[in-house]
């Protein structure tokens, strides 16, 4: 069990692309006015109980480097993306204060079903990029599922470990967050199959709010 708190009135920048990869029973708290120039990400395995809360905010102000293992392998820019069950977020404000006109991206994303778990085997020689299911039928190149039914070469899926199977029974909750996003392509909240948003605000270029179920 782990707690982290990002603290108002101390300078959260290391001037460049940063991301914290949460794992299962971890809190993240948000002091009123904390500022914090980072990304919080875990696409490499599935977590549970996770609490990610407080009114400050996150933001994704620098250019992705090169994809980087279960961080940047989708080829965007996620302030909040996690796969896993039991997962709340509260009160965070999310933005992204890079210059850049054009650039691809989300505030949140939990459980994305358009996206596989980071693999090892694959990563290597075939990194995924969420433009590989543009303009293309399935079945695609074989990248393992998190939470989806099956593989993305339409192979089952055998492994459902910390995934939620209803909105009682590890379903994800977003509630009083705020999304801010002026650049084109970018996306709101995405609380995945048996998510919540509630009492949210969003304002941005693209796609607000994905519902799957």
């Amino acid at each position: 069990d782990k707690k982290y708190i990002f603290v108002a009135g101390i300078q959260y920048d290391w001037k460049r692309d940063q991301v914290f990869k949460v794992h299962s029973n971890t809190d993240i708290y948000f002091e009123h006015g904390a500022h914090v120039r980072a990304r919080i990400v875990q696409t490499e395995k599935k977590v549970k109980d996770v609490t990610i809360q407080g009114y400050g905010t996150l933001d994704s102000h620098y250019d992705l480097e090169d994809d980087l293992f279960g961080i940047s392998d989708d080829a965007t820019r996620q302030n909040i993306g996690i796969y896993g069950k039991n997962i709340t977020v509260f009160g965070v404000t999310m933005v992204n204060t890079n210059p850049t006109c054009y650039a691809f991206g989300y505030c949140l994303n939990i459980n994305a079903n358009w996206s596989p778990i980071v693999s090892t085997s694959t990563l290597e020689n075939d990194r995924f990029d969420a433009d590989q299911l543009q303009n293309k039928d399935p079945p695609f190149s074989y990248h393992p599922a998190h939470c989806q039914l099956n593989n993305m070469d339409d192979t089952p899926n055998t492994n459902f470990t910390n995934c939620p199977t209803s909105h009682d029974d590890g379903g994800q909750t977003v509630s009083y967050a705020k999304c801010m996003m002026w650049q084109l392509g970018q996306d709101g909240l995405n609380a995945g199959k048996y998510g919540t948003v509630q009492n949210s605000f969003v304002r941005v270029n693209d796609d607000a709010i994905k519902p799957w179920d």
